[in-house]
């Protein structure tokens, strides 16, 4: 019994050192691993990396009138710095172009349009070595404009 109580301390310590293991190293543009898109995304026109699912209890979408709102959340593990490269890639190839790109607190938001719609792709790290959820939100705006002109803001 003492040698497998031994042994067991053995393995959390291994553990735990690969675990801290996987967290250091170089962090660099040429550290980012490329993603690739999943081969049927969930929301037409919009991409998601390989090896993200849907979270259905986080999710909502509606389609009606030829307009669509929705808010899908995916869960995968990637660098978060790999799925914000995906996204910089991937979503002019599927006709959105960028309107914004920021980060703030560790959390990567984007924005891009095409014709009526906007997408939203927030990147939200977990906490738990590289495990990330995605925030999507496609909605709808009233008038079309080029990704050049400004977002418009409301007046209080």
């Amino acid at each position: 019994m003492r040698t497998k109580t031994f042994q067991m301390k053995w393995l959390t310590v291994a553990a735990l050192l690969v675990a801290l293991g996987l967290g250091c190293g170089e962090k660099g543009p040429e550290a980012i691993s490329r993603l690739n898109p999943r081969s049927a995304s969930y929301l037409e026109g919009v991409p998601v990396p390989e090896g993200f699912k849907l979270v259905g209890r986080e999710s909502t979408d509606y389609e009606s009138g030829g307009q669509r709102s929705a808010l899908h959340v995916y869960e995968g593990w990637a660098d978060p710095a790999a799925i914000r490269s995906f996204y910089r890639e991937q979503m002019p190839m599927m006709g959105w172009g960028k309107v914004s790109d920021q980060s703030v607190e560790g959390v990567a938001t984007l924005r891009f349009e095409k014709s009526n719609e906007a997408c939203t792709v927030d990147i939200k790290p977990t906490g738990l070595l590289n495990r990330t959820k995605i925030h999507v939100t496609v909605s709808p705006f009233n008038r079309a404009r080029t990704t050049t002109e400004p977002p418009r803001r409301s007046v209080p």
